[in-house]
């Protein structure tokens, strides 16, 4: 392999590891918001804790849990 491709292949690992690192905060902030409202936290302390809108908690604590599915890409065919 090249330098180059080299370069280019632990670049594109590393945004994948990214990737799935935030996939797993965005799904740890999405229960700590469900617990804190669930405990009786008002909206607008929750959404300043997470510093996200009372819109954007709403849409969290609204939308339905996702599955997990980690869908791998093995060809581009």
């Amino acid at each position: 392999m090249t330098s180059h491709l080299r370069k280019l292949w632990i670049a594109s690992a590393r945004v994948e590891d990214l990737e799935a690192e935030m996939d797993r905060a965005g799904q740890a902030r999405r229960a700590a918001i469900i617990e804190a409202i669930a405990a009786g936290f008002p909206v607008d302390e929750v959404a300043a804790a997470a510093n996200l809108s009372r819109a954007e908690i709403a849409t969290i604590a609204l939308a339905p849990a996702r599955e997990e599915s980690p869908g791998i890409v093995t060809s581009l065919e």
